[in-house]
């Protein structure tokens, strides 16, 4: 939860400054009254990253993938690089839109921290809105490189981490809630077969058949009874 809050005060800082420079936000001269805020933003990445740390050590392999490690690993090295060197506008546009994601991310980690059997029905939207800020930022991007100069791999780190975020989001919830629906049917498919007669699957031609079998053998009883 306290991360949430620095990261309040983090993007609450980006937002004033940027609004009241008297730059363009693509620019590339330094604004030191924003250095503060990134030295704030880089401290909770320096977080993150030990915290992908410390499940490593305690074996918690399940939490960690290479997503996890990718992305808490090269945005600490982004950000030790860029508080110490550049405080351009540019930057701290991109970074002030990961603040406020990261305010509510934070919020579900202390959430989930303290009640960790509660399954929270939101969370796939704390993905959805982590790919909306990526598609913000390589618009930017895209706005930087074709007019401002932009770096070229600014663009291609925006792009592995659209790709790396949608991969995710397809094993975890796209693909989940298919097998999820698809077993749901099945479930109630064998429901009715056992009360309803109109559907035609496995189990019920098994009980068709058994219940043929016994009739026949039924009406056959009675033809040597007579």
């Amino acid at each position: 939860m306290g991360c949430s809050v620095v990261s309040i005060y983090t993007a609450g800082g980006f937002i004033y400054e940027l609004s009241i420079m008297d730059k363009n936000l693509h620019s590339f001269q330094p604004v030191e009254r924003l250095r503060p805020f990134m030295i704030l933003y880089w401290q909770t990445k320096i977080f993150e990253l030990l915290d992908t740390v410390f499940m490593i050590l305690r074996h918690r392999s399940r939490q960690v993938s290479f997503l996890h490690v990718y992305h808490h690993s090269t945005m600490l090295l982004l950000t030790d690089y860029t508080c110490h060197n550049t405080t351009w506008p540019c930057i701290c546009f991109m970074y002030c839109n990961n603040a406020i994601i990261h305010i509510i991310l934070y919020f579900y980690y202390g959430i989930t921290a303290w009640y960790p059997n509660w399954n929270i029905p939101w969370k796939h939207r704390l993905t959805e809105m982590q790919l909306f800020q990526f598609a913000i930022d390589f618009v930017f991007g895209i706005i930087g490189y074709m007019y401002y100069k932009f770096c070229v791999y600014s663009i291609i780190y925006l792009f592995t981490m659209t790709f790396l975020f949608s991969n995710f989001y397809i094993k975890a919830y796209m693909r989940k809630s298919k097998k999820s629906s698809a077993a749901s049917v099945v479930q109630n498919g064998s429901i009715k077969s056992t009360t309803n007669g109109s559907l035609q699957n496995g189990y019920h031609k098994e009980l068709n058949g058994s219940l043929s079998m016994q009739e026949i053998n039924g009406n056959s009883n009675k033809l040597k009874k007579n």
